[in-house]
């Protein structure tokens, strides 16, 4: 299974023992086969402001029809891939 780019800290530990990096095609792969497992908690963005701060509010951005539709496809194919989370 090759899965570029995947952060280790998820449920793929659970099914593999070990871990192999091709760093080079000349040169042999780096095998691990040591790992834990470990958990990054998300960074807050409002973790400094004060209770009183207020948002700002902004009109909407206007898009191209066309525009609109290769973002509302794009946001979709995340969804499906489940790269993104549905806002409530």
């Amino acid at each position: 299974m090759s899965i570029p780019g995947y952060p280790l800290g998820h449920d793929i530990l659970k099914g593999y023992s070990s871990v192999e990096i091709n760093l080079r095609d000349d040169k042999k792969p780096l095998k691990i086969w040591a790992l834990a497992a470990f958990q990054i908690l998300p960074v807050s963005l409002y973790k400094n402001l004060t209770p009183d701060c207020k948002s700002i509010s902004t009109k909407s951005r206007r898009h191209l029809e066309e525009n609109f539709h290769f973002m509302a496809a794009g946001f979709q194919k995340f969804l499906n891939e489940e790269i993104i989370d549905p806002s409530n």
